[in-house]
């Protein structure tokens, strides 16, 4: 896998516990897991995953007929490749994020799959049906439409559908895409060193392109992603495996952040809970990463580090669990939650809101109506 680093653990295995470590105790998911209408999203991420899997999966199973039999058995008659369509299916049906699940599993299977010696027709006959997907979400989207236009809605997912079409026209894309530059930023801080968080962000809109923060963010963004092409590109040529997954993780949060932070308006320009899905590539670009250097200081220095790397990890989830637990007592506590919002979003009008109706529920009606 490229400069792999000494390691009683099989490599492979020891990335994926510390990824899935880090996943699951980073602070930032409590909104994710926490606020009940954003289990949507973990739901989504679930069927999203699922998806991803199964198809890699059955994308195995395939390849290893092909060794044995002489012949790559896949479609349509793999029910791993089906269960993997099921869930693309379910995904689409569960929130707009997953839209980008057919693009994820083609630049999976064109970075991973890349020497398995199967025509290019072939596979993207494999991946039609998944492409076809795409079709889910702007119909249902229509749908929604139509029905907000000649009826009230009638249950939970008409409205929040209505709901989302309104908050659409609240905001221009321009000015929406350009606070996202700022946004993206603020999100890539906040997986590297998840402080200050809060629920309602009191987000300055950015209005040009050539305003400092904007232009500065634009830049390091740019920045970024021609040096993931270029690690991508390489990684290929040389069948680099961490550095395909490094490039692969940086993509993939890209990919998954576009559906909430590009020209798709929505009244909240930021809200933690759209991290959950892209975390995903984001931690795992960043812990390959983490492996890559030690492998790199191993190689230079000729003595086993791999125990640094797992008491780095350790340290690290040890340090995101304390984060994550005094979160969560916040979340445990609605008006623990809404002060803490007032406090650092003091001019926001919403946490004021929250926090009278907090002081309400506790009975303190002269409070309430201060808020």
């Amino acid at each position: 896998m490229g400069k792999d680093i000494s390691s009683p653990i099989p490599l492979p295995d020891f990335i994926a516990f510390s990824v899935s470590l880090i996943f699951l105790v980073h602070p930032i998911q409590t909104q994710a897991v926490s606020y009940i209408t954003q289990r949507f999203t973990s739901l989504a991420t679930f069927f999203y995953l699922l998806a991803l899997v199964l198809y890699i999966k059955a994308r195995l199973k395939g390849t290893e007929a092909k060794r044995l039999k002489g012949r790559f058995n896949l479609f349509p008659f793999s029910p791993l490749y089906l269960l993997s369509l099921f869930s693309a299916v379910l995904a689409m049906k569960t929130k707009e994020i997953s839209f980008t699940l057919p693009f994820v599993i083609f630049l999976y299977e064109f970075t991973f799959f890349s020497n398995q010696g199967l025509r290019i027709k072939s596979r993207l006959l494999y991946l039609l049906p998944f492409l076809l997907t795409l079709l889910i979400i702007p119909l249902t989207f229509l749908w929604a439409q139509n029905i907000g236009g000649v009826a009230p809605a009638h249950d939970v997912g008409e409205m929040i559908m209505k709901l989302q079409l309104l908050e659409m026209k609240d905001l221009s894309r321009y000015t929406y895409l350009m606070t996202q530059f700022r946004v993206i930023i603020t999100y890539m801080r906040l997986l590297i060193l998840p402080v200050n968080q809060i629920f309602e962000y009191d987000f300055p809109l950015s209005k040009s392109l050539f305003e400092p923060s904007t232009f500065i963010s634009v830049l390091f963004i740019l920045s970024t992603l021609v040096f993931t092409i270029h690690l991508y590109v390489q990684s290929l040529k040389k069948d680099n495996g961490l550095r395909k997954i490094i490039s692969f993780g940086i993509l993939w949060f890209f990919i998954t952040l576009s559906i909430e932070s590009s020209i798709i308006s929505i009244k909240d320009v930021i809200f933690e809970h759209r991290l959950y899905l892209p975390s995903v590539g984001f931690i795992l670009s960043a812990t390959t990463s983490l492996f890559y250097g030690f492998g790199y200081l191993e190689k230079r220095l000729n003595r086993p580090l791999w125990n640094h790397v797992l008491a780095t990890v350790i340290i690290a989830a040890f340090v995101l669990s304390f984060a994550t637990y005094k979160r969560n007592i916040l979340w445990s506590d609605s008006y623990l939650m809404h002060l803490d919002n007032v406090n650092k979003a003091p001019n926001r009008a919403v946490p004021h809101n929250n926090l009278g109706n907090a002081y309400n529920s506790k009975g303190q009606y002269d409070r309430a109506i201060e808020d």
